[in-house]
């Protein structure tokens, strides 16, 4: 982390990164799909340590997509298999930095060991104050538009309003005209 000098103006509070194109830089060299994934994961090792020597406060990482879902299966099981490995090896370097874990999207559809480890990993993580990671599992575009409106909304008055009966220009009755964020913290 950082050597305690005061924080630069020109480093962003919150950097996101979509993590795509692995398995197309490792087929161009010639290489499996599941390696170019794994050399990816070397890559976010590089990119958290180096967002904490920066003071970056949030890292977001959008690591598996909703359309992910679609790919070969065994692919998919490589990603979580990848992602279960992350928070197994790295988790204690990141407690000792002082790093809070955060994960956000459809983490329903996850499988239920992973879901278990990222559940472990929050809770160990929860007091962590240097920087937030924030890993975006099973997200996608929709869903991330309209669940934060839906949760900074107070109950609305009519059963039937939900966030996928919305549409851009209707929102629920209840809800207040101020910005709501995606949460990341």
């Amino acid at each position: 982390m950082s050597d305690g000098s005061p924080r630069s103006d020109r480093v962003p509070r919150h950097v996101a990164i979509i993590m795509d194109g692995n398995g197309r830089w490792a087929e161009r060299r010639g290489l499996s799909r599941n390696e170019g994934h794994r050399q990816g994961l070397e890559a976010v090792r590089a990119v958290v340590r180096a967002a904490g020597d920066l003071d970056l406060e949030v890292l977001t990482l959008y690591a598996f997509s909703l359309e992910n879902w679609n790919r070969p299966q065994a692919e998919v099981s490589e990603l979580m298999r990848l992602l279960d490995h992350y928070l197994d090896v790295e988790l204690e370097e990141v407690i000792a930095n002082d790093i809070r874990v955060r994960a956000i999207g459809r983490l329903d559809r996850v499988p239920p060991s992973l879901r278990k480890r990222v559940d472990d990993a929050l809770e160990r993580t929860r007091h962590g104050r240097a920087m937030t990671l924030a890993f975006a599992l099973s997200y996608g575009g929709r869903a991330e538009i309209w669940t934060p409106p839906a949760g900074c909304c107070a109950r609305p008055s009519s059963a039937t309003w939900t966030p996928s009966s919305s549409t851009r220009r209707r929102l629920p009755p209840t809800c207040t005209r101020r910005i709501c964020r995606i949460r990341t913290c």
